[in-house]
């Protein structure tokens, strides 16, 4: 279905009311991971920051690498003696 040249996933926003939120122990501010499968859609406390392609996300899980890490080494910085 369109509308007006852009398709319904554009307009709409899912809003999570906060008394889901906490009853799923998830706070406000933590980034989303939001999976659809058949007859579900699955939203979980995401690991890697935001702004992370999902290949490479892929990649640094596969690798063993944490989202903590990966948020770390781009807060941070990448060296140790900085």
């Amino acid at each position: 279905m369109k509308m007006n040249g852009a398709s319904p996933c554009e307009l709409d926003d899912l809003v999570l009311p906060r008394c889901l939120l906490e009853a799923s122990e998830l706070n406000g501010t933590c980034d989303l991971e939001i999976q659809c499968v058949p007859g579900a859609i699955i939203i979980a406390a995401g690991d890697m920051p935001d702004g992370v392609p999902e290949p490479l996300a892929a990649l640094f899980r596969e690798l063993g690498i944490s989202g903590a890490a990966v948020r770390s080494v781009l807060t941070e910085g990448g060296l140790q003696n900085e």
